[in-house]
């Protein structure tokens, strides 16, 4: 069961209520592909905010707030403000630390798999 925390978080309380909540839950998921490590911290939030770009250039953002006239909703990529006040968040979703080497190939594969996957269902 994913578990993760923000109580070592400066402004936590912001950061568990309205469009801060949606950022903070989306971490939390993206913490059981991220390959950083359990903690952000100042030493690892550029590795954390580089991952997190990298993974939603190649399957879009994580983040979304309520479209325009209420209407839908609008995708909005994460930014290096957002990794950075989420300094000290946990989660426990992470297998293993991964290089940087063996996260890219690891996702990169995934996105060509999926890729090849939807090829196969494609008729003409």
């Amino acid at each position: 069961m994913l578990e993760w925390n923000v109580s070592e978080c400066a402004g936590v309380e912001d950061l568990i209520e309205g469009e801060q909540a949606v950022i903070t839950e989306a971490l939390a998921m993206f913490s059981m592909v991220a390959g950083v490590g359990w903690t952000i911290t100042d030493a690892n939030a550029g590795e954390w905010f580089a991952r997190v770009s990298f993974y939603e250039t190649l399957f879009g953002p994580l983040r979304y707030r309520p479209g325009k006239n209420g209407k839908g909703f609008e995708y909005v990529p994460m930014t290096l403000g957002d990794i950075h006040a989420r300094i000290g968040f946990w989660s426990n979703g992470m297998a293993k630390a991964e290089t940087r080497k063996q996260w890219t190939a690891r996702i990169a594969d995934r996105f060509m798999t999926d890729r090849v996957n939807e090829a196969k269902g494609f008729s003409s």
